[in-house]
């Protein structure tokens, strides 16, 4: 799980980097934004998440490191760590407090990638009103 996790990471990120490094600035002074989407497990492995947390502590690992190295060059990285269930068609307990709604994820991804240069944010933490943690 850990390379296919990382190593897949890091093939789109270097392709999706070398884009960006082609472009103009935008009118926030950015040339592009890669967004990781990431879990708890990146921060905390447990019983539970031994397979599934060295690759995701890869993955953030990797996130952070280019935003450092990228964002001189005006590209934002961030890595958003999703953590509780997803309301889906096939499992939605009709309870907006107890699962993440995806169209309320996707406003958090599109405020991300519509951040002016002075004040990116590397990582975010998303989870319903009443996710235990």
């Amino acid at each position: 799980m850990k390379a296919a996790a990382i190593d897949g990471a890091f093939a789109f990120s270097k392709e999706a980097i070398k884009i960006f490094k082609e472009l103009d600035l935008d009118d926030r002074g950015t040339r592009g934004t890669l967004i990781f989407t990431s879990a708890t497990a990146a921060t905390r492995g447990n019983v539970f998440t031994s397979v599934f947390a060295p690759g995701k502590f890869a993955e953030r690992a990797l996130s952070q490191s280019l935003a450092k190295a990228y964002g001189k060059e005006n590209i934002h990285v961030a890595n958003v760590i999703i953590d509780g269930s997803i309301a889906t068609e096939r499992k939605d307990d009709g309870n907006p407090d107890t699962q993440l709604q995806p169209e309320a994820i996707a406003e958090a991804y599109e405020y991300l990638a519509g951040q002016h240069r002075s004040a990116y944010t590397w990582e975010m933490d998303l989870r319903p009103a009443h996710e235990k943690w």
